[in-house]
């Protein structure tokens, strides 16, 4: 199902009810990798092909499609789909999720408001059955039922192994005044009122750490570009194993008395870093 003529992979999501596509979608798109779920089968080729179109197709990995098969007729428009986007010379890879039953009723219990145990069973047993033909072009049939979503995350990333998926966490620093409260947002804050305070030199009181001059005395102090370095070391060790234990958004605070000068300059360092 791969054409080393084009560039661009897509990955197309098969399964039943609670399966976990939806989650399978949104753990590639943690990965940098353009999403979208639910998407009806008749639709793919234009989507594929649109997006080609309006998006650089260097990177391996071009997009991940969740296809939505509830219908009588969806398996085999899927499956005609699947034929067309092959004539297209489009390389695509095929991932089969499925769960067990108990935990597939115990995803759904919360939001399944008629019938019963067995009825959902049934159920479950009919879609099976009726996704059978697209199960058996996977390249993959993924259990989730015992899966969390990072290891959802690593265990996709070992399928699709050869297609470039590049995780990164997302770090955003932001400065703030101890004296109007701790900065809320923040997952981790640093408090840098162990500088010295330009507030107290005349010439610096009324500029921020935006100022060249203000931020000059800042980082003159006595352990100010320890601090940049060591907080540097310590955010890029630290990054891929918050990325492994599920985060993709890291808010870091840096804290000073009123906000305006040490806090400012550092954090305008530290993104220069």
């Amino acid at each position: 199902m791969k054409n080393q003529g084009h560039e661009g992979t897509v990955v197309i999501l098969v399964g039943h009810t609670s399966s976990g596509r939806t989650e399978a979608v949104r753990a590639l798109e943690d990965m940098g990798v353009a999403g979208v779920d639910n998407l009806p089968p008749q639709l793919l080729v234009p989507f594929v092909a649109l997006r080609q179109k309006s998006e650089s197709t260097r990177d391996a990995l071009s997009c991940v499609v969740a296809l939505n098969l509830e219908g009588g007729s969806c398996i085999d428009e899927a499956i005609k789909a699947c034929s067309a986007l092959q004539a297209t010379g489009t390389p695509f890879r095929i991932i089969a999720l499925e769960a067990n039953d108990s935990v597939v009723i115990k995803r759904i219990e919360d939001r399944w408001t008629h019938g019963t145990l067995l009825d959902i069973t049934a159920k479950l047993a009919e879609e099976r059955l009726a996704i059978r033909p697209l199960v058996d072009r996977a390249c993959e049939v993924l259990d989730t039922s015992y899966l969390t979503i990072p290891e959802l995350r690593d265990r996709l990333g070992l399928i699709i192994k050869g297609v470039a998926v590049h995780r990164n966490i997302s770090i955003d620093l932001y400065s703030f005044g101890f004296k109007y409260g701790p900065f809320v947002p923040s997952d981790i804050v640093f408090d840098v009122r162990f500088i010295a305070n330009p507030y107290y030199v005349e010439a610096l009181r009324d500029l921020t750490g935006l100022d060249a001059v203000c931020a000059k005395y800042v980082m003159d102090q006595p352990n100010s570009a320890f601090f940049i370095k060591s907080l540097t070391v310590l955010l890029t060790t630290l990054g891929p194993s918050y990325c492994r234990s599920g985060r993709t958004h890291l808010t870091v605070g840096i804290g000073c008395t009123g906000g305006q000068h040490r806090s400012v300059a550092i954090v305008e360092e530290l993104v220069k870093e």
